[in-house]
């Protein structure tokens, strides 16, 4: 069945050798990186480490990288994967799993890391309704989404490729953080247009590594509302 990203509505209509016909109606939801019973794929990288700097690329021929990932569909509700990835300073890999459910889309992924300052441990939540009718009442008979999402890095966690954060000598601030939630809700409203509204909050980790002097200090939280809406064909506001 040519299934959507989201929620789908199927009706399937059975008719019998004798005539007699039958309706089965249900919602079942898909996502575009879920992969279907049987089929897999992978990748495998690998090369020297390079940054940016006054618009031109520098390479370090001491700093190698490789990385790589397999995914493979257990059903077609379900993919599973495994990664990794390093270089001369961090290892890291990991698993995750991708379901389909009648309540949504879960997405579960757990890393640990290899380091100078020992092994560490993230994992990540994330849950998403999209594409769904209704979702706070029958009443509203427009699509919409919900995704919410939550991260979790332990103080010794590090990822390969860290020290392309200052080879360029541009000091960028780094925000080191243990937990951080974030959510977000869209729907479409009149004329076209639709309304989002998005919320995070970040808890500060003062005891994490970082390579840059410049550190934000403290929980960091946001919130952002969005009003889109198309203009044409090839443009939107």
């Amino acid at each position: 069945l040519p299934l959507t990203a989201g929620a789908n509505d199927v009706e399937l209509v059975i008719t019998d050798d004798r005539g007699e016909r039958r309706t089965i109606a249900f919602s079942t939801f898909s996502d575009g990186n879920m992969l279907a019973a049987g089929k897999s794929e992978w990748a495998l990288s690998g090369g020297i480490g390079s940054y940016l700097i006054d618009g031109e690329r520098e390479y370090r021929p001491e700093d190698y990288l490789a990385s790589g990932f397999f995914r493979y569909g257990a059903t077609d509700g379900l993919t599973v994967e495994t990664q990794a990835k390093g270089d001369t300073h961090v290892i890291e890999s990991g698993m995750g799993v991708l379901m389909a459910t009648a309540f949504g889309s879960w997405g579960l992924h757990g890393a640990a890391s290899s380091s100078d300052l020992g092994v560490g441990f993230a994992a990540n939540v994330n849950w998403d309704l999209v594409n769904v009718r209704g979702l706070f009442g029958t009443w509203r008979p427009e699509r919409e989404s919900l995704r919410l999402s939550a991260e979790y890095r332990s103080t010794q966690f590090r990822t390969p490729g860290e020290f392309a954060t200052t080879a360029s000598g541009i000091l960028y601030p780094q925000t080191p953080y243990w937990l951080r939630l974030s959510g977000s809700y869209s729907v479409p409203i009149a004329w076209g247009a639709t309304a989002s509204v998005a919320a995070r909050y970040q808890f500060a980790d003062p005891e994490q590594f970082v390579l840059s002097p410049l550190v934000v200090e403290g929980d960091r939280y946001g919130a952002d509302v969005t009003l889109s809406s198309p203009l044409g064909r090839a443009l939107s506001a």
